[in-house]
């Protein structure tokens, strides 16, 4: 099939603002938590803005993969992006009147919106450009999404901190954050405006059952093991990412307490990520012109490994740390994308959300679970942050080793 490269593109520019505008709330969220509630719940409110932002992935990934199999996808899409504006005016408006706790009770349904968006935008993929440039377009897509994970950050804790300083209110300063957040889900739906995808792939009805059918679909990767590793590997990163994040959130508040600067410099850190993730899957592609890429993911888990292992050495500032993030993107995305690649064009035709709804359930499942240990790391076992990095590391480590025994095994032909 001839690659449709319009609707590609106006799909990759509106699902980055999604992530990017999710994340960009987050950390603003982040940022106003310690300027108006106790020491103590703020250091709580970082750790279940992050839990909220996965709990619709496990309550709901079987429903929202159905509408991605059952409606064209372009119709999905759209409605969730429209979903995202009334969202996120909604929350300019309770943080205006000063109502945090109702605000992060909306950023939920922010997160059901992206729950809803995400098996859509990711299986018409393949709708759009066909296996030949599947490669090509998970990188962009997976390198962006990460990128707009991590420049939400910046952007989120940078437009709140001059919105504070420039109105010197810090409710009205997260308000107006929040509108111009507002504006950019506007330009996303104009962006995506007629983009083509295909018509629905199943005519599966509506059933309860689709509650509670995370267990079906689990079942269903589990008897593929060629899906199932894959899916696996995917949770391992994002639940190993997700902690990453946290700590990075943890290093802002170390180098400055008490100040709204603290969500800037956590969001510039988690912005050099995004560089070098963007680096690695510009690196991935390139590779995908010459050979199949799945080789990339054990060196790409032995780089990450390193690069965590020297943040865990440096001190949280200079240019060897940021090269050392730098780092630790790049070799992300030789993680990432091959195994994101292999699993969205190995699936069935008229099951591809679905597998990817059940891969995203134990992504997240996985997110909480990285929550929760960083929860225990830093509030409950109270251990520095460099203790926290090392821990990382070794898990990461494990997972190299893994990662360079299935490739073995794959080599010879017992994979």
């Amino acid at each position: 099939m001839q690659p449709d490269h319009q609707s590609l593109w106006r799909l990759l520019v509106a699902q980055t603002q999604g992530v990017f505008n999710d994340n960009a709330a987050k950390l603003a969220l982040i940022g106003l938590a310690p300027l108006v509630l106790t020491a103590a719940e703020a250091n709580w409110v970082t750790d279940l803005l992050a839990m909220l932002l996965v709990l619709p992935f496990v309550l709901f990934s079987p429903l929202c993969g159905w509408f991605a199999d059952r409606y064209p996808k372009r119709r999905v899409i759209r409605f969730a992006l429209w979903l995202q504006v009334a969202i996120t005016l909604l929350m300019t408006l309770a943080l205006w009147l000063r109502l945090i706790w109702p605000a992060i009770a909306l950023f939920f349904l922010l997160a059901v919106q992206a729950c809803l968006l995400s098996p859509a935008k990711q299986g018409a993929l393949k709708e759009m450009v066909g296996s030949a440039h599947l490669t090509h377009a998970v990188g962009w897509m997976e390198s962006l999404t990460i990128a707009g994970i991590l420049l939400g950050g910046l952007v989120g804790g940078g437009l709140f901190r001059w919105f504070d300083r420039l109105l010197d209110n810090h409710w009205h300063g997260a308000a107006a954050c929040f509108l111009a957040l507002t504006g950019g889900c506007v330009l996303a739906v104009l962006v995506f405006g007629n983009a083509k995808t295909a018509a629905a792939q199943s005519r599966d009805p509506f059933t309860l059952s689709l509650f509670w059918n995370h267990f079906r679909d689990i079942a269903y990767l589990w008897r593929i093991r060629e899906l199932l590793l894959p899916a696996l590997g995917i949770a391992y990163f994002y639940s190993l990412g997700g902690l990453v994040y946290l700590i990075m959130v943890s290093v802002g508040r170390e180098l400055h307490p008490n100040s709204s600067a603290a969500i800037l410099v956590s969001g510039e850190y988690l912005a050099i990520m995004g560089g070098g993730i963007i680096l690695g899957a510009l690196l991935v592609i390139w590779i995908a012109k010459h050979r199949p890429t799945i080789g990339l993911v054990p060196p790409g888990a032995l780089g990450m490994s390193a690069a965590l292992l020297t943040l865990a050495l440096l001190h949280p500032e200079g240019a060897w740390y940021i090269g050392a993030l730098l780092v630790l993107g790049v070799f992300s995305s030789l993680f990432i994308v091959p195994l994101n690649t292999y699993l969205q064009d190995h699936a069935a035709e008229d099951r591809r959300s679905r597998v990817i709804a059940a891969a995203n359930l134990f992504l997240n499942l996985g997110g909480i679970l990285a929550v929760a240990v960083h929860a225990l790391l830093e509030n409950i076992l109270q251990l520095t942050l460099k203790t926290q990095c090392l821990a990382v590391f070794a898990a990461m480590l494990i997972v190299s080793g893994i990662a360079f025994w299935l490739d073995k095994r794959r080599r010879t032909r017992q994979f």
